[in-house]
């Protein structure tokens, strides 16, 4: 078994090196039978292929057991042992409004790895036939289609520039733990996943056994099926991915013209593709049904939204943008004072704001007349002041100009105003008032980096 298991994780390991372009490889090691047992594949496997390729582990200690310190220890004592170094990372996840506390931890652990791992790092993760199981189920139960029932990739991106390979998929739990038994292993044994309150625990425990007894090879046929439904939902990504292209702008935005001539079917796979594009938690069936129905009505002078778990769809003049739920804030009497030197940080995680000197500007890009006496401050819409915009003819109230200049209007309270003294003198990314705009002389240019 030794051997056959060795020759499955050497060609995955090695397959997922070359695809990903690692430059290092990290196995992330809670000290249980799986991730013991992959630690030790890989660190046989470095030996015995003399890889140059830096091999560490991870261990994140989530502070919700009494025994977590004893875990971290153990994770050392046995990385020591085989020569490979090892980070142990902290958190302490709280059950949140919309996430459990399991999901909470994952969430929190795979943030903490992320941080602190090298770029173009492989993650190894020991998730194997049996745990694939379970996330086909948890998946159905939940009412997923092809995407969820494609269960784990044998490589996924979890996170950005956060690249994790699943070596042994293909292998049971039975065989990880003949492979443990025969090389003499030692691992811990985490209390919770005796756990039935915890839905994966419960179908391990209680489902699982019986579908086994009934059909031995189910877990296989499951693996299958998961495996089918990843290849069409790889089918119809190709076939989305032109409807993404002629839909999207280059602001992100949805266009409800071209959405409208597609069929029910079609609209729905797009909308979902757009927001997973864009990384949002995918809406539930009845959410993305009142999100098509609300969104896409004729009527030009509504602005309604929908919103879900922490995300918001807007729509304006023929668009449909995915914004963050904003939570109560009120930016109209915030003054920020600025020296024009050093970079700004906006409140509530609205960017970055930077001012680049320029010797001139051009007839079509003027630069912004650089202050003499005048105290520089940055404050953002409150009530609703006059501006003539250079190169445009007569002043227009700031309300009308946000309209006339398309900023949505969820945008338009946090669009950065530079003032000098009490006088509004531009519009970040937008306009510079006429007569503080130039084209001779050194002047400044102003860019707002967003997190």
């Amino acid at each position: 078994m030794a051997s056959a298991l060795k020759s499955i994780f050497k060609q995955q390991v090695e397959a997922l090196i070359t695809q990903v372009e690692a430059t290092s490889v990290w196995v992330s090691l809670s000290g249980g039978l799986d991730s013991v047992v992959l630690m030790h594949l890989l660190a046989n496997w470095h030996a015995d292929n003399a890889c140059s390729l830096p091999m560490s582990a991870i261990h994140v200690d989530h502070g919700l057991s009494k025994n977590a310190q004893a875990w971290a220890q153990f994770c050392e004592a046995q990385c020591q042992q085989l020569s490979l170094p090892v980070k142990i990372c902290q958190v302490r996840p709280k059950q949140g409004p919309r996430l459990s506390l399991e999901a909470e931890a994952r969430e929190a652990r795979y943030n903490a790895i992320q941080q602190q791992l090298p770029k173009r790092a492989l993650l190894l993760t020991a998730h194997h036939l049996n745990d694939q199981s379970e996330t086909f189920l948890q998946r159905l139960q939940r009412g997923s289609g092809p995407s969820g029932l494609s269960a784990m990739a044998t490589v996924s991106e979890l996170k950005p520039g956060l690249m994790v390979g699943r070596p042994l998929l293909s292998v049971s739990r039975d065989e990880l733990a003949e492979y443990a038994e025969q090389q003499g292993l030692h691992w811990v044994e985490d209390e919770s996943n005796q756990d039935l309150l915890f839905d994966r625990n419960f179908l391990r425990h209680q489902v699982l056994p019986l579908l086994r007894q009934r059909w031995p090879s189910i877990e296989r046929t499951m693996a299958r099926s998961a495996r089918l439904c990843a290849e069409q939902e790889l089918l119809l990504q190709e076939f989305v991915a032109a409807d993404l292209a002629a839909a999207v702008s280059c602001e992100n935005a949805l266009n409800i013209t071209y959405l409208r001539e597609l069929t029910p079917l079609r609209q729905a796979y797009l909308l979902r593709s757009w927001l997973k594009q864009q990384g949002a938690q995918m809406p539930s069936e009845a959410q993305l049904s009142n999100m098509l129905s609300s969104l896409l009505v004729e009527r030009q002078d509504a602005s309604p939204e929908v919103c879900w778990s922490g995300s918001c769809v807007r729509r304006y003049r023929h668009q449909l943008y995915l914004v963050e739920q904003q939570s109560a804030r009120d930016l109209t009497s915030l003054i920020l004072p600025w020296d024009c030197r050093s970079s700004l940080v906006l409140p509530y995680g609205l960017g970055t704001l930077e001012v680049t000197r320029q010797v001139q500007g051009t007839a079509d890009m003027p630069v912004l007349k650089l202050p003499q006496n005048e105290c520089v401050s940055v404050r953002f819409r409150s009530g609703n002041p006059t501006c003539r915009p250079y190169g445009r003819k007569g002043s227009r109230p700031l309300k009308k100009l946000f309209h006339e200049y398309l900023v949505p209007p969820w945008q338009r309270e946090s669009v950065p105003l530079i003032y000098y003294d009490d006088e509004l003198v531009a519009a970040v990314g937008l306009w510079i008032c006429e007569e503080f705009a130039q084209i001779e002389g050194e002047g400044g240019t102003f860019r707002l980096s967003r997190p």
